[in-house]
C-alpha cells in the first residue's frame, strides 16, 4: 500500500531524531514538515530527479507564425469555498485548490456557477493564493455554495498544455515519421537565425518565460505542421494525506533528504542521515544520468573503479 506526504514527514522527523520513534508530532510540525516536502520536491523537479514529471504534446503550426506560447493544462475543476463581490463589477471566487498560472488580463472561461454566467471573463486581480477576481456586471451579491464548482478553461495559451520548465526534445512531422530539430540557444536565435525565411521548422529554442514559455521555431512555418514536444514540467504540490507512488529508492531517498533538512530546523546533528542522505541521492544521479562515453583514456594511470555513467572515479 502506497504511503502518503504525513508518513513520509513523520518518518523523516523521526529519522532526523526531531521525535522519538514513538512520539506524534503536532499539527504545526506536520504542515512544516509538508511545506518543506514540496519545497524539496521542486528542487529536484529542476534537477530531472523527480519522476512523472516529463510528457508530450502536439501542436499545428499557423504560417507565418513562429511564436507559441505554452501553457497550463486545462481545463481544471476547482472547489468554490465562496463567491462575492468586493466592488462593483468585480466578482471574488475563493477556490480549492489554488489557480496556479493565472495573472491580470489573462482570459478564462468559467462554467457551472449559479450566479455567473458561462462564458470568457478577464481576470483583474489575483489578490491571493486561493482567489482569482473576474470583471462581472452583475448586482452585488454573497454566494456561499454547498457544493457548487467552477471549471477554469484558458484561451490565452497556443499550447495549452503544463508549462514546461525545460523543453527535452522537438520533432517535426516529415512524411510518416517524426524527424528531431535542433535545438539553439536564445542568443543563437536573436543573432542568426532570418526572421523572413520560411519553410518546415528544423531548429528550436525555447524561452522559459512566465506565467506563459515560448517556443520558437525557425525558418518561420510556411504551413501547418505537426511539431511534437517533449518536456519536463513542475508537478502540483501535494497534500498531507496524497499518496505517494513512487519508484524503487525514491521514497527512502526523500525521507533522508527531508530529515537533513528539518535537522537544521530543528537544532538536531545528525551526521550520520546527511552521509547516508548523500548516498541516496547519488543513486538517484545515476539512475537519471544519460549514458556517456568516456571522455579521456585514463585507465592505466587511475585506482579505484570507474563509473560509466557520469565519467567519474570512486574509490
Amino acid at each position: 500500500m502506497a504511503k502518503t506526504a504525513r508518513e513520509l514527514v513523520i518518518d523523516s522527523l523521526r529519522t532526523c531524531g526531531a521525535i522519538s520513534s514513538v512520539e506524534t508530532p503536532n499539527a504545526n510540525e506536520i504542515f512544516h514538515g509538508l511545506g518543506e516536502l514540496n519545497g524539496l520536491i521542486e528542487q529536484l523537479d529542476l534537477e530531472s530527479l523527480w519522476p512523472y514529471t516529463q510528457s508530450r504534446v502536439s501542436f499545428q503550426t499557423v504560417a507565418g507564425k513562429n511564436r507559441y506560447t505554452m501553457g497550463y493544462e486545462l481545463p481544471i475543476t476547482l472547489d468554490v469555498s465562496r463567491i462575492e463581490s468586493t466592488t462593483e463589477n468585480i466578482v471574488r471566487i475563493l477556490t480549492s485548490p489554488t489557480p496556479h498560472g493565472y495573472v491580470t488580463n489573462s482570459r478564462i472561461y468559467l462554467r457551472g456557477c449559479s450566479n455567473v454566467a458561462d462564458g470568457f471573463y478577464t481576470i483583474k486581480a489575483v489578490p491571493q493564493d486561493t482567489a482569482i477576481e473576474i470583471d462581472y456586471t452583475t448586482d452585488l451579491f454573497d454566494e456561499d455554495p454547498s457544493d457548487a464548482v467552477v471549471a477554469i478553461e484558458d484561451d490565452t495559451a497556443d499550447i495549452v498544455k503544463h508549462r514546461a520548465n525545460r523543453l527535452i526534445s522537438c520533432a517535426v512531422l516529415d512524411g510518416d515519421s517524426f524527424r528531431p530539430m535542433k535545438e539553439i540557444t536564445v542568443n543563437e536565435y536573436y543573432s542568426h537565425c532570418s526572421t523572413g525565411a520560411t519553410g518546415m521548422p528544423s531548429t528550436y529554442s525555447y524561452e522559459s518565460t512566465y506565467p506563459y514559455s515560448e517556443v520558437v521555431l525557425t525558418p518561420v512555418p510556411d504551413g501547418s505542421h505537426t511539431v511534437e514536444l517533449r518536456y519536463s514540467f513542475k508537478i502540483a504540490e501535494l497534500s498531507l494525506d496524497a499518496e505517494l507512488s513512487l519508484p524503487s529508492g525514491y521514497y527512502g531517498t526523500l525521507q533522508y533528504q527531508l530529515a537533513t533538512l528539518l535537522a537544521d530546523h530543528y537544532a538536531v546533528d545528525a551526521p550520520g542521515v546527511r552521509e547516508e542522505a548523500r548516498k541516496r541521492l547519488a543513486r538517484i544521479k545515476r539512475l537519471n544520468s544519460p549514458n556517456k562515453k568516456k571522455a579521456r583514456n585514463d585507465f592505466s594511470r587511475r585506482r579505484g573503479y570507474y563509473d560509466g555513467l557520469t565519467d567519474s572515479w570512486g574509490n
